[in-house]
């Protein structure tokens, strides 16, 4: 099965350019934080990739709604994602909390290591970058550019892959959780025809970090005699119940969920295209980068003594 394209003859994108693309966006994420101004530096980082996606879009002469998905949506389509969004987080939320506690705390002192460093803007600035900001450019970029990349490939590779390298941006901390979102969001995309619903199923998804920490807050100001882990259970799983509503939207995503990962496995063609991709540079970088990124944070979360930081 391949993705829907409506190019009449026009230049072609690849996996290798998605790859490229990623390289580029890292190298200049990094030189964006000569900025000195953490703001600054994300927002460029972020924008960088969707401008880079954009110039190789139009070098190959390629209409800019049909390789990014920028098509209108149905509003009724919008109300899932939201929903959606809040679910996944919750659940996200909820086994970090369960492995934190299997770890004695190592996992959220090492999360304070890791990103304790980032961005720390004021709250509308965060509602902007959160909500705004990395919603667009990451969507543009993974379930637009990227999606379009792997279109003659079939819609598991499609879906899988950049969202596979999504999620591994995100570091192994959240890897697990923004795999899942961004797979969600591709098959929205895709069900769809339209980036809108994945927009709006990332922009929810951040916004719900910090309104869930922002209920917990409250739950336990209210309640200061209870235990600090309790109000954050209770809430958690209080963002689950909505889905109880949209059980049949649920179920078709998990049907398209199961396709998907069957069309991967099925390809007869699996293997060489794993070839192909690592005969690139650009995925031999990738992967060399991301090795060092989990080694680095399995360091700090499993021998903290040894990091300077």
């Amino acid at each position: 099965m391949k993705v829907e394209s409506h190019n009449n003859g026009q230049g072609r994108l690849s996996p290798q350019d998605l790859g490229r693309a990623c390289v580029y966006g890292a190298g200049l994420s990094f030189l964006a934080t000569a900025f000195g101004k953490p703001l600054l530096s994300s927002v460029v980082a972020e924008v960088g990739f969707v401008v880079i996606a954009w110039l190789v879009v139009t070098r190959r002469k390629l209409p800019a709604e049909e390789a990014f998905m920028v098509r209108r949506a149905k509003a009724g389509s919008l109300a899932f994602p939201i929903i959606l969004a809040l679910g996944i987080q919750s659940a996200s939320s909820l086994v970090l909390m369960l492995v934190d506690f299997l770890l004695g705390g190592n996992l959220s002192e090492a999360m304070t290591r890791v990103i304790g460093s980032a961005i720390s803007p004021g709250f509308l600035a965060q509602l902007v970058l959160l909500g705004v900001v990395a919603p667009l450019s990451e969507e543009l970029f993974y379930r637009g550019f990227g999606l379009y990349c792997f279109r003659d490939w079939g819609q598991g590779w499609a879906v899988i892959l950049p969202s596979a390298i999504f999620a591994l941006y995100h570091g192994p901390l959240g890897v697990a959780y923004a795999f899942v979102l961004g797979f969600s969001a591709a098959l929205l995309v895709l069900k769809t025809a339209s980036l809108w619903p994945a927009i709006v199923l990332h922009g929810a998804a951040n916004l719900c970090v910090l309104g869930l920490d922002a209920i917990h807050s409250r739950v336990h100001g209210v309640f200061p005699g209870l235990p600090e882990w309790l109000p954050c259970v209770v809430v958690r799983v209080a963002g689950l119940v909505p889905l109880l509503a949209f059980r049949s939207d649920v179920r078709d995503l998990w049907t398209r969920a199961v396709k998907t990962f069957r069309s991967l496995r099925q390809d007869e063609l699996l293997g060489q295209r794993f070839k192909t991709l690592f005969a690139s540079w650009s995925y031999v970088v990738l992967v060399v980068f991301f090795a060092l990124s989990f080694t680095l944070t399995a360091v700090v979360i499993l021998a903290p003594d040894l990091v300077p930081f």
